[in-house]
């Protein structure tokens, strides 16, 4: 990975890519209209490391290829909280007010903090 800014919602474009996915446990090339394989490798390996996927990688000089095979129960329940997009929006401007690098990790505390608050409130 090649340490960029995490763009949430990429991740979560892919999460819906991979979703659809038929269970067979292989990897898969994901593509993604206005992302470079480049971004979209980056942010299979964002997910895999906050555990929303599972995934691979292939070495390859100077650089590391990501391909996700599935998503985890942590996957899921990220998508089913972002399915709601006044969440996703409140989760993000959340996540950009706490200092510090943003992380996926992060993001997804707020994810679920602001879906909380909404189910305390209704």
């Amino acid at each position: 990975m090649t340490g960029n800014a995490i763009d949430f919602d990429l991740v979560r474009q892919i999460l819906t890519a991979v979703e659809i996915f038929p269970f067979e446990d292989e990897p898969r090339d994901i593509t993604i209209d206005g992302h470079t394989a480049e971004e979209i490798s980056d942010h299979v390996g964002y997910a895999f490391d906050a555990d929303l996927v599972g995934a691979s990688y292939l070495k390859q000089p100077g650089y590391i290829h990501w391909k996700p095979h599935y998503l985890t129960d942590g996957g899921y329940n990220f998508l089913n909280a972002a399915s709601q997009e006044h969440l996703w929006e409140s989760a993000k401007e959340f996540t950009n007010r706490i200092p510090g690098k943003a992380t996926l990790r992060k993001f997804q505390d707020c994810l679920e903090l602001v879906s909380i608050d909404q189910l305390a409130f209704q």
